[in-house]
């Protein structure tokens, strides 16, 4: 929104809001389901092995998995084939790295886990990627800075500093 006079419920009634919703609540939801099952690794693995050791291992578990279902998915589907074998070399190549960068940037999320003693310091901490992203989107990308964009932010630094000194 540009002006705080757009701000109306109306304006957020839409698919968009929702799936934001969406994944905030996955968000939450697979940062829950993490610290639980690294809990459970720590405690059946507890043998000496190395936090980070265990942790790397856990993710790439998960990265496994979820190679293997959406794997399935895209073999179920006569379309994602389709796509797929249209994306040729570099598309691949551009997946592939994709794939390598999310395991490389959600791998010391699950590290920083192990260090916390509450989940919501970890997620919390994740959400930095906010106010970064907009300064870079002012900064870099010239996107004009609307007074409700930097109150937004400034209200999300606010409440990162309130879980950090909480």
């Amino acid at each position: 929104m540009r002006r705080f006079r757009d701000l109306r419920l109306r304006n957020f009634w839409n698919a968009t809001a929702l799936l934001a919703l969406v994944a905030a609540c996955g968000t939450a939801g697979y940062s829950m389901v993490d610290d639980a099952a690294l809990a459970d690794l720590r405690a059946a693995l507890a043998s000496g092995s190395s936090t980070v050791t265990l942790t790397l291992m856990y993710a790439c578990l998960e990265t496994v998995s979820a190679t293997v279902w959406l794997g399935i998915v895209v073999a179920a589907g006569r379309g994602e084939r389709r796509h797929l074998r249209g994306l040729g070399r570099s598309g691949t190549l551009t997946a592939v790295a994709t794939g390598v960068l999310i395991f490389g940037a959600y791998a010391p999320v699950l590290v920083s886990m192990w260090f916390v003693s509450n989940v919501s310091y970890a997620v919390a901490f994740r959400r930095l990627s906010i106010p970064l992203g907009a300064a870079l989107g002012i900064l870099v990308m010239h996107e004009r800075p609307y007074r409700p964009k930097l109150v937004g932010v400034a209200v999300v630094l606010a409440g990162l500093l309130l879980v950090a000194v909480g």
